[in-house]
């Protein structure tokens, strides 16, 4: 897996920096384009929700979940 990469982003009009790794940062632009969303939007609606933990871990875990369930849909189990 490659390092984490800082990344500039804004977010309800404000400059902030995330950092996440390559793989991450590409699963989360795939999610938004099959959502029909702007990497932007679905940054926005993690950071809403990511009141105890960082945005960074946000992501990873939004992501990580997404395919999780993906991979269980396919197999027909439950999510």
């Amino acid at each position: 897996m490659s390092r984490a990469t800082p990344r500039s982003v804004i977010i309800a009009g404000r400059h902030t920096s995330v950092s996440v790794e390559d793989e991450f940062w590409s699963g989360l632009r795939e999610i938004a384009r099959e959502r029909g969303q702007t990497l932007q939007s679905l940054l926005g609606q993690l950071a809403s929700r990511s009141k105890t933990t960082s945005l960074s871990a946000e992501i990873r875990l939004f992501v990580f979940r997404h395919f999780r369930k993906a991979v269980r849909a396919n197999k027909g189990e439950r999510a």
